[in-house]
């Protein structure tokens, strides 16, 4: 409980920087990064600069469809 009331002293004093430093003890840090995506053939793209090609080619052929 004492954090709480820690975190909940840092709010109400807006000292951003004491509240976030405690949100992050109690949650931990913050996961970065991005989760594989799949290649046309199948298997799994983990190289960011590979994911943002591989995203372009999915909404290129989904957003440009012809209309009827």
């Amino acid at each position: 409980m004492a954090k709480a009331e820690e975190l909940q002293y840092a709010a109400y004093h807006h000292d951003m920087k004491a509240f976030y430093a405690g949100f992050k003890a109690v949650y931990g840090p913050l996961e970065t990064g991005s989760a594989p995506v799949r290649s046309l053939e199948g298997s799994f793209v983990t190289d960011p600069t590979k994911v943002l090609a591989r995203w372009v080619k999915h909404f290129q052929s989904v957003l440009n469809q012809k209309s009827e």
